[in-house]
């Protein structure tokens, strides 16, 4: 079941979603592989 962010992940969000943004933009100009090997990434 969804719940509501925590004040610690309402924090963290507008980070999250620059990257977010910043990957699929790289993915479309820079393809797959290199918006991979930048954003998904361990830890």
């Amino acid at each position: 079941m969804l719940k509501d962010f925590s004040p610690a992940e309402k924090k963290e969000l507008p980070f999250l979603l620059d990257d977010a943004a910043d990957a699929v933009e790289m993915v479309l100009t820079q393809g797959l592989l290199a918006a991979q090997g930048k954003f998904h990434t361990k830890g």
